[in-house]
């Protein structure tokens, strides 16, 4: 003990007599100490802890392998996807979903938030409904539909202030406007995608959003 407070006091003079360092050491541990939490903090919601959803053991995720490189994990194109979906005989549902950036047409400047599309039946496999409104509709995964929306409870609380009348109401993102027809519930949370989507839309085929070769995200059940 007497040798550890030693080393205690000698670091604390040599901090003070050398500020300079003491602001890099302090800063370069605030964010060692962010880094670790953040991981951490992906890890737990994944990992560790049983994931948000109905039926959690029940859900698998769908990915590629490269046998020549010996690479695994690589997740599924949309053509590989359609495939998988077509010929499905073992899973109950398959679902896909990818996040993106989408630039938000605000009255003060465009904003970036984080986005998902997703095939229509995700939400039903993971055994979550909106609380206010309603899922995408099947006929809104055909390219040439309308544009829809459904928010997070938190968007709806940060962007809209609440408002009970924000269904139909739109967004504009990447210049195309989108129509609100759902709000998820507050306590939904979507740890598999990190940073978690604000906004999401149906139409993961969508020729303006996704090339055919383009990777998606496939959720089994």
């Amino acid at each position: 003990m007497g040798t550890i407070l030693q080393g205690l006091k000698f670091a604390s003079r040599m901090l003070v007599k050398n500020p300079a360092f003491t602001i890099v050491a302090v800063l370069t541990l605030a964010l060692g100490i962010g880094a670790n939490s953040a991981i951490f903090g992906v890890v737990n919601a994944v990992l560790l802890k049983p994931l948000p959803f109905r039926n959690p053991e029940q859900l698998l995720f769908l990915s590629a392998e490269d046998l020549r490189t010996k690479t695994s994990g690589i997740l599924v194109s949309y053509t590989k996807f359609t495939e998988i979906r077509e010929q499905n005989h073992t899973f109950q549902d398959i679902a896909a979903y990818y996040g993106s950036t989408l630039s938000l047409l605000t009255a003060r400047e465009p904003e970036a938030i984080n986005a998902a599309r997703t095939s229509r039946n995700l939400f039903s496999i993971l055994g979550i409904a909106p609380a206010r409104g309603r899922e995408f509709l099947p006929e809104e995964e055909a390219v040439g539909a309308a544009n829809v929306a459904i928010i997070t409870d938190g968007f709806w609380h940060s962007h809209f202030g609440a408002d009970a009348n924000v269904l139909g109401k739109t967004v504009t993102l990447d210049g195309k406007s989108a129509t609100i027809v759902g709000i998820l519930p507050a306590s939904f949370g979507f740890p598999l995608q990190f940073p978690e989507p604000d906004v999401w839309l149906p139409r993961i085929s969508d020729p303006d959003f996704l090339r055919p070769e383009q990777a998606v995200r496939a959720q089994a059940t």
